[in-house]
């Protein structure tokens, strides 16, 4: 039978079903995208504080040109899964540490294009007000992606 054939009752009944569903998947639709926004805004909150750990523990190994110190600073950050990347860098831009750390003749990645889930994170450290260097943090967020959709 088709729809135009119905009766007026079932035509109602399916166009109310009909409302009723697209509604609800409309609202899993906004609650799915506030609850990544709200996820990758906590996400980036957290690694706002970590990078300003880092850059408060970077300053006495770039004020006295201690890379291996500095470096160990980076390699705490293997706690945290999201973390792809960080550097310390001196105020030029030149690498002073990186995490993960470069083997021998392993060449520097560039910075690419902006990913999809990537963010990138640059904080300042300073010492009474001079400026020492960058902390610069990647963070790969697809994880908290993956999560959140796995909840729904």
């Amino acid at each position: 039978m088709r729809f135009r054939d119905l009766p007026i009752r079932s035509k109602l009944l399916a166009i109310i079903a009909l409302a009723a569903a697209l509604g609800l998947v409309l609202n899993l639709g906004l609650f799915a995208a506030a609850d990544l926004q709200s996820k990758r805004q906590a996400t980036e909150s957290q690694l706002a504080g970590i990078a300003l750990i880092v850059a408060e523990t970077s300053a006495a190994p770039l004020r006295f040109d201690d890379g291996d110190a500095a470096a160990a600073t980076l390699a705490g950050l293997r706690a945290r899964a999201e973390i792809v990347s960080a550097a310390i860098t001196r105020p030029d831009g030149r690498v002073f540490a990186r995490y993960p750390r470069l083997q021998p003749g392993q060449p520097a990645s560039a910075p690419g294009a902006p990913r999809p889930g990537l963010v990138r994170l640059v904080h300042p450290v300073l010492h009474d007000g001079e400026l020492l260097g960058q902390v610069r943090l990647e963070a790969d967020l697809s994880g908290t992606w993956r999560e959140s959709i796995a909840t729904l």
